[in-house]
């Protein structure tokens, strides 16, 4: 008899590989793990555009497009993509997303089960009724609460807020699973769907990065290079939500041999960063494009601290459980101690301070004596003990094995 075809899962999401940095790592990780436990796995997506926020000159005058990647087959569809992502132009870039790749999932072959990744917050309403008419099942797995952030951090309107959130909170309520990457983020979504399934719901952690090999020799020298009693790390995107500009001018007040950070990044802040840094004539603070994986690798070993900030565009804090910061296993994953810039309420924040595996902005304390604090500590490596343990603990409890089965019987 011939053997059974391998059950298919399609995932949806605005963001893939070749991106580097947010959600498109954490939906590679999702599909390549399905590959694993033996599903015929298809995403569909957009054309790559993220963090810096502009199509490739070679996916300019394409429409739709299906790669092969790493057994996985990627559809891409395209997508308004605005160089400055205001919140307008954010919707109408979700808006001309969901058309295209709703297009492009109803004309593909029926899969065994969809799964959702919001943002978009659209596509939870949208795989409720595409899911409907495959007649199959369908979850969606929560990276941020969108519509939320924007009421509460961008000046999104209560009524559009209600709005919003109600068509989303309708998508979300026939899901078979339900999931989000944080344990702070859970209560959030518990308060969307009171008397709901959200008791059920479940968390999957983020992905962090395996570190490409090279040459201690070569990292040494790279340390070397900076004559900083304490080097400070920061990669990924410089969009609004981070704001790093509160750092830059109190780390350009320190003098060099004091204090110096590396920021490897792209996004929409980043020009206005440059300018910043430019115009403090600044040589403490060294702001590069994203790294290759064994440099990114090579310079995070480097570091002392790496950075986490969660300010907002609108100079508020990010209010706790929207999101969760993945980058921040990446660095625990390699055992290294966080500078928070965040309120003392928000997850991470708490995080640091329960673990005392790094350094945070504690109450009404200026930035400048939260900055003295981390270049007087003298040894590391209880900090650095503190946030590998911290990683391996959260790994360890909330993995892919237990979150596929919330999809039981559908496995294959």
């Amino acid at each position: 008899m011939p053997e059974s075809s391998p059950k298919k899962v399609l995932i949806w999401g605005v963001n893939y590989s070749p991106e580097q940095t947010g959600i498109a790592p954490q939906n590679v990780w999702m599909a390549q793990q399905f590959v694993k436990a033996g599903y015929s796995v298809e995403v569909v997506t957009s054309f790559p555009y993220y963090p810096a926020w502009k199509l490739a000159e070679s996916d300019k005058g394409e429409s739709f497009r299906t790669d092969e990647i790493n057994r996985v087959r990627v559809h891409r569809c395209r997508m308004y993509v605005p160089k400055r992502p205001r919140l307008l132009k954010r919707m109408l870039q979700q808006f001309t997303f969901m058309l295209t790749s709703t297009y492009r999932i109803l004309t593909l072959p029926k899969a065994d089960l969809y799964v959702g990744v919001s943002p978009p917050f659209l596509i939870s309403p949208i795989l409720r009724i595409v899911a409907a008419l495959k007649n199959k099942p369908y979850g969606i797995h929560i990276q941020d609460f969108e519509v939320a952030a924007a009421y509460e951090t961008s000046g999104l309107s209560k009524a559009l807020y209600s709005i919003l959130s109600g068509i989303e909170n309708w998508g979300l309520k026939k899901a078979l699973q339900l999931s989000t990457i944080s344990e702070a983020m859970l209560p959030r979504l518990n308060e969307k769907l009171p008397n709901e399934k959200t008791q059920d719901a479940t968390i999957l952690a983020n992905f962090a990065k395996s570190q490409a090999s090279f040459r201690v020799e070569d990292m040494r020298n790279l340390r070397a290079r900076y004559s900083a009693k304490k080097l400070l790390f920061y990669s990924g995107n410089l969009g609004d939500k981070q704001v790093l500009d509160d750092l830059v001018i109190a780390i350009n007040q320190f003098p060099k041999e004091e204090l110096e950070w590396v920021i490897a990044g792209q996004g929409a802040q980043r020009k206005s960063l440059e300018a910043l840094v430019e115009g403090l004539g600044s040589d403490n603070i060294h702001l590069i494009d994203l790294l290759p994986s064994w440099e990114y690798a090579m310079t995070l070993e480097a570091a002392d601290f790496c950075v986490i900030s969660e300010r907002t565009q609108m100079g508020s804090w990010m209010p706790s459980g929207i999101c969760f910061a993945s980058k921040m296993l990446s660095y625990m994953k390699q055992g290294k101690p966080l500078l928070v810039y965040a309120d003392q309420q928000s997850e991470i924040s708490q995080i640091v301070a329960k673990n005392q595996c790094g350094i945070r902005l504690e109450n009404k304390e200026s930035i400048e004596s939260m900055l003295d604090r981390l270049i007087n500590v003298q040894d590391l490596s209880s900090m650095q003990d503190a946030s590998k343990n911290y990683y391996l603990q959260y790994r360890s409890k909330f993995g892919f094995e237990s979150w596929l089965e919330g999809f039981l019987p559908n496995n294959p």
